[in-house]
């Protein structure tokens, strides 16, 4: 049986990208709630399902496969609202900060694994947006190197720092 020690550590992907010289390595998405669909160097099995691609979203979701949703009210999942083979890592409207964090993505081939950092984001629900800026990550794993029982590849989720700051509704769905 594998070890799955609590010891996993947040994996610093905009300090790496900083101090990388071959910035292709970390590729920062740029866009503010457009999903951009990402290549992944594995094929990832996901509920009896096989992936290459995934699409990632700045609300804090990524889904496997293309999806043209881009909603950024989130809901129980599964919902009409969101998209299919939908990980709902943090959902919630975060907005990217000019200058500051953003989302980032890596393939860590030593690893075998394909991160997905949200650095920094700020909530829309606060006014200003002075709230502690959100970060927290999935780390998928390629199922050749690390899976489940039934096959299907782990997926980590780490946080850093989330708030909850809606005091509408009370909730981002994780």
């Amino acid at each position: 049986a594998m070890d799955r020690s609590p010891e996993e550590v947040l994996i610093s992907l905009e300090e790496q990208f900083k101090e990388l010289v071959q910035l292709e390595q970390i590729r920062l998405i740029v866009q503010n709630e457009l999903p951009e669909l990402q290549k992944i160097a594995f094929t990832f099995r996901y509920y009896g399902r096989d992936f290459t691609r995934l699409s990632v979203c700045s609300n804090g979701w990524l889904s496997f496969g293309a999806t043209p949703v881009v909603y950024y009210r989130n809901w129980k999942v599964p919902t009409p609202g969101a998209a299919d083979d939908m990980v709902a890592v943090f959902w919630d409207e975060l907005q990217l900060t000019p200058g500051e964090g953003g989302v980032f993505t890596w393939y860590d081939a030593a690893n075998h694994r394909f991160v997905v950092e949200w650095s920094r984001l700020r909530n829309a629900y606060t006014e200003p947006l002075v709230i502690t800026p959100e970060t927290f990550q999935a780390v998928i794993y390629d199922p050749a190197w690390r899976a489940g029982e039934t096959g299907d590849g782990d997926i980590l989720m780490q946080y850093h720092t989330v708030n909850q700051v809606d005091a509408l509704n009370g909730y981002a769905t994780v």
